[in-house]
C-alpha cells in the first residue's frame, strides 16, 4: 500500500478523519487483531482497485500504539499459495513463543470448478514480514459449488493446549459451532459441536473470549428478514456460559444482541497489554452494494475501537478513552431548556458530543435527536419514549427501525462520534450501543426536539481528521 494506490480514489467525500480505512480499494472486515510488540495490530480483508474479483482476497495491515493513530503497511498475506491462490481470507492470531501466528482460510479453485476451502497457518517473527506453513493446510475442509460466505476460525490457548472454533456446516446444510484442539498448531483434532442446536440462521465471524468468568461465543448473523419486518436482525449476537472442553459442550442458552445499529458487523476482540479487551468491527454491514463509495476507488471503514465490560449481565461496549486524544478544541459546553426545536451544530464534520439529559424534571413521552445530511435530506433520528422506557433509531434511507429497552432513572447520557460518513451512539455508558454508517455529504446538521421542556447539558468536541498514515 503505498501513495500511488491511496491517489487512484477517484471521489473523497465521504472518507473518514479518524476511523481506520484503505488507502483505496474494497475493505471488508478485520481479521486477526492481536498486540505483538509494542503494537496494536489491526489486519483486514481487502482487494486493491486492480482486483476484479468479488471476494477481497488480501490481508491488510495497519498498526498503531494508542489505538487511534494507524499506520497502513505492506499486505501480510496475498494469495501466492497453492492452498489460497484464490483468496486469503479471514481468520485469528495468537502469539506462541514470542511468535505471532495467524490462521486463516485459504480458497482454492477446483478443475470441476468447486472451490476447496481450508485453514492455513502463517507466522512472523517481527509483526511486519510473514512466512507462510509449507505445509499447509493444517485442516482440511469439504469442496464447495461455490463459496458465498467467509466462516472464520477462533484460536486460543487454554491449559497448555490450543483450541479452534470454527462455523461449519453439517450433512443437512445446518450451520454447527465445532470445536478443534491442537499442541503444535499444525495438526488438529476435531472434537464436535459445542451448542445443544444448530445456529438458528446463517452466521459469519465467529470469536470466542473470556470476560469476568463468563465464556462468550460471538457471532455475525448475516440474514436479513423481509422489509415488512419493524426490526433487523442482522447484527452480532453472543451467547455466555461456560465451555466445558472435555464432552464438548457450552452451557450458554440465550443470545444476545451486542450492538442495535444497522451496521456493526464482524467484531474482533483482542487484549490489550493492560488487560482490556478491545473491539474493532466493521461499520457498514454484509451488503457492500448499499455503501455510497462502491464506486469511488475505496470501500469500508471500520469501527472506533471499544473496551468490552460485563456488567448487569450483560456485555457493555464504551469508546477506549485513548479516543479523548482525538479531542483538538471545545466548541460548546451549554445547559440548554429543550421546547422547540433547536440546531445543536450544523458547522464541523468531526466531532464528539456528550449529552446528558435531566429526566426527573421532564413530563414528556418523546424527545428525538435528528442528524440530517443538508445536501439530500437524508435523517438519521435517535428517539427516546419514556412510556416504552425504550431508545430507538430510525433511518429514512432504511426500512428497518431498531429499538430496545432501556434502565433510566433520573438521567440519559449519550456520548456520539460523528465522522463523515459513520454516526456511533452510546446510551449510558454503552448500556446500549447504535452503530452506523450514515453519509454526509457535507457538515451534518444535529438538532434536538422535545414534546415537553427538557433540560440537556450538551458538551460538543471537534475532533481531529487526520489519525491515519498511509505508507509503509
Amino acid at each position: 500500500m503505498n501513495e500511488q494506490v491511496w491517489l487512484n480514489i477517484s471521489d473523497q467525500r465521504y472518507r473518514c478523519g479518524y476511523h481506520l480505512m484503505a488507502p483505496s480499494g474494497r475493505l471488508t472486515v478485520p481479521s486477526g487483531s492481536i498486540y505483538f510488540k509494542n503494537f496494536f495490530h489491526v489486519f483486514f480483508l481487502y482487494n486493491s482497485p486492480q482486483v476484479t474479483s468479488t471476494i477481497p482476497n488480501v490481508w491488510g495491515h495497519a498498526r498503531s500504539r494508542d489505538l487511534i493513530h494507524w499506520q497502513l503497511l505492506k499486505p501480510a498475506l496475498q494469495p501466492d499459495s497453492i492452498t489460497d491462490q484464490d483468496g486469503c481470507l479471514a481468520g485469528s492470531a495468537l502469539i506462541k513463543d514470542g511468535v505471532l501466528y495467524i490462521l486463516y482460510l485459504g480458497l482454492q479453485a477446483q478443475s470441476d470448478f468447486q472451490i476447496l476451502p481450508s485453514q492455513n497457518l502463517a507466522y512472523s517473527k517481527d509483526g511486519l514480514n510473514f512466512n507462510k506453513y509449507l505445509q499447509n493446510p493444517v485442516i482440511n475442509m469439504l469442496p464447495v459449488s461455490h463459496f458465498t460466505e467467509t466462516k472464520a476460525a477462533k484460536i486460543w490457548e487454554h491449559d497448555g493446549q490450543y483450541y479452534l472454533l470454527m462455523i461449519s456446516q453439517d450433512n443437512g446444510q445446518d450451520e454447527q459451532v465445532v470445536l478443534y484442539t491442537s499442541y503444535s498448531l499444525t495438526y488438529w483434532n476435531y472434537l464436535g459441536p459445542i451448542l445443544e442446536r444448530p445456529l438458528l440462521q446463517p452466521c459469519n465471524f465467529l470469536e470466542f473470549f473470556h470476560i469476568n468468568g463468563h465464556d462468550i461465543v460471538l457471532v455475525t448473523m448475516t440474514q436479513r428478514q423481509v422489509s415488512t419486518s419493524n426490526f433487523d436482525p442482522q447484527g452480532i449476537y453472543y451467547l455466555a456460559g461456560d465451555l466445558d472442553y472435555d464432552r464438548p459442550y457450552f452451557s450458554g442458552q440465550v443470545w444476545q444482541r451486542l450492538d442495535y445499529g444497522h451496521d456493526l458487523f464482524a467484531s474482533q476482540i483482542f487484549q490489550a497489554p493492560d488487560g482490556r479487551l478491545v473491539t474493532i468491527a466493521a461499520l457498514g454491514g454484509e451488503d457492500f452494494d448499499q455503501l455510497q463509495e462502491n464506486d469511488k476507488g475505496w470501500e469500508g471503514v471500520l469501527s472506533l475501537p471499544r473496551e468490552l465490560i460485563w456488567e448487569h449481565n450483560h456485555l457493555v461496549m464504551r469508546p477506549v478513552r485513548e479516543c479523548q486524544t482525538l479531542r483538538e478544541r471545545l466548541l460548546q459546553q451549554q445547559l440548554y431548556q429543550i421546547h422547540t426545536p433547536r440546531i445543536l451544530c450544523d458547522s464541523v464534520t468531526h466531532l464528539e458530543m456528550n449529552l446528558y439529559f435531566f429526566l426527573a424534571q421532564w413530563d414528556g413521552q418523546i424527545f428525538q435527536l435528528i442528524f440530517t445530511d443538508r445536501v439530500t435530506k437524508n435523517q438519521l433520528v435517535f428517539e427516546y419514549l419514556q412510556a416504552q422506557q425504550s431508545v430507538c433509531v430510525r433511518r429514512s434511507d432504511r426500512p428497518h427501525s431498531n429499538s430496545t429497552k432501556i434502565a433510566t432513572d433520573k438521567f440519559l447520557r449519550l456520548q456520539i462520534f460523528i465522522d463523515q460518513s459513520t454516526v456511533e451512539i452510546f446510551v449510558n455508558d454503552g448500556q446500549v450501543v447504535f452503530s452506523e454508517r450514515f453519509y454526509f455529504q457535507g457538515n451534518p446538521q444535529i438538532s434536538l426536539t422535545s414534546d415537553q421542556t427538557l433540560q440537556v447539558d450538551c458538551q460538543l468536541y471537534q475532533l481531529s481528521g487526520q489519525s491515519l498514515t498511509f505508507g509503509d
